[in-house]
């Protein structure tokens, strides 16, 4: 991972002077204030982390509608994204854009169907950050089938597409603990959002989209037919909702099995526990994506303040007075994030203990309800 990122790509801390003229004396003595608060500047890198960490933060809004919407360089979108996740921030970044399409997209469009500054900033995420659940699956069954090395006419074949799905649904099923902490959490959050967690239809598009279309299916594009065969297996999935029986009693379907890992999937990523989330805190990208993100906002700043709804003159302070990275500043912040991940560590356990216990229980349940209708079967036939 890290490999693939380097391809991509002091502020003093004196502290602030107080003069005192002493009585009977003319000389003037500095006397210098390692913390005071009231006085001291905010560094480049507070200042930047505050304006993009904030909730609803407006400047991550601008940058988003002028930089990313249309034909984006690589290094605008590379950059925010390893500000945020080398901070351990991603999940913040990717939910609160992802949160913010659904809710201003119009009745009836598709989710994260173009190219939105969520899908691009979350395609570069999911390359860099979740390629493991990728090679164990689509790549796998690509490789193993030998797809790539066969031409449309060989694989345009009803046996060796049911031998195909059969064998791709059994590796989805397999490796679906390979699925990131992060990437689940950023998932079920938006699953989360007002406007949809009351639709299992549109939480079902939604995670198909994130899962398989945008991300699964995407080596698939050179291989029209299969493609076009596994994303008619997942519409008929969406549309079939909650009803699990239908599926299950059609054995002349040959994507069946596929439509029953992907109930799999969609159960172990929305309804078990997310676990613990792997941080991601790098000093050395910290400053990377610091001087590369304050040079985009420098050549950006026109177009940033275009349409900018707060005050763009702390944005322009900011870039104006750009001075090099502080190593200390962000080895701080650094040493602050990790000592407060593994602070809360003890907290998210209690959490995923609470999960886990609400699990077993509602598997308790649904084992009493089966062995009652077991129980109704025998006394009615025997």
């Amino acid at each position: 991972m890290s490999e693939s990122i380097n391809k991509y790509s002091k502020i003093s801390t004196s502290g602030s002077k107080i003069s005192r003229a002493f009585n009977g004396s003319s000389q003037n003595y500095s006397i210098t204030i390692d913390s005071v608060s009231m006085t001291s500047k905010k560094s480049v890198e507070e200042k930047l982390r505050e304006l993009l960490f904030r909730e609803n933060s407006i400047l991550l809004k601008s940058y988003c509608d002028n930089l990313l919407k249309k034909d984006p360089q690589t290094n605008q979108v590379f950059s925010l994204i390893l500000f945020y996740s080398s901070r351990g921030k991603v999940t913040q970044l990717l939910c609160q854009v992802g949160r913010r399409e659904i809710k201003e997209a119009k009745a009836g469009t598709p989710l994260f169907r173009g190219n939105t500054p969520f899908i691009r900033l979350y395609s570069y995420y999911l390359f860099f950050y979740c390629s493991d659940f990728m090679n164990k699956t689509t790549s796998e069954v690509m490789n193993e089938t030998g797809l790539n090395k066969l031409s449309p006419v060989e694989y345009d074949d009803e046996t060796w597409v049911e031998e195909f799905v059969r064998y791709y649904s059994l590796l989805i099923i397999q490796n679906a603990n390979c699925i990131p902490c992060h990437q689940r959490k950023i998932i079920k959050s938006l699953l989360c959002s007002p406007s949809v967690k009351d639709d299992i239809i549109k939480k079902k598009q939604i995670f198909s989209t994130l899962m398989f279309l945008r991300y699964l299916f995407v080596p698939f594009l050179k291989h029209p037919y299969i493609l076009k065969s596994l994303q008619k297996c997942v519409s008929e999935w969406i549309r079939e909702g909650e009803e699990k029986d239908k599926k299950q009693g059609n054995t002349t379907d040959i994507f069946n099995e596929l439509k029953l890992s992907l109930d799999h999937l969609y159960d172990n990523v929305v309804n078990s526990p997310v676990g613990f989330e792997v941080g991601m805190i790098n000093l050395k990208q910290q400053e990377q994506s610091l001087n590369e993100l304050m040079d985009i906002l420098k050549d950006n700043l026109f177009t940033l303040s275009s349409d900018y709804s707060g005050d763009f003159q702390e944005i322009f302070n900011l870039v104006k007075g750009k001075q090099e990275v502080d190593t200390s500043t962000n080895m701080e912040f650094a040493t602050d994030e990790l000592k407060h991940w593994t602070g809360s560590k003890l907290e998210i356990a209690s959490q995923l203990n609470c999960e886990l216990k609400f699990k077993i229980t509602e598997l308790t349940r649904e084992n009493e309800r089966i062995k009652h209708k077991i129980s109704f079967i025998n006394n009615y036939f025997l």
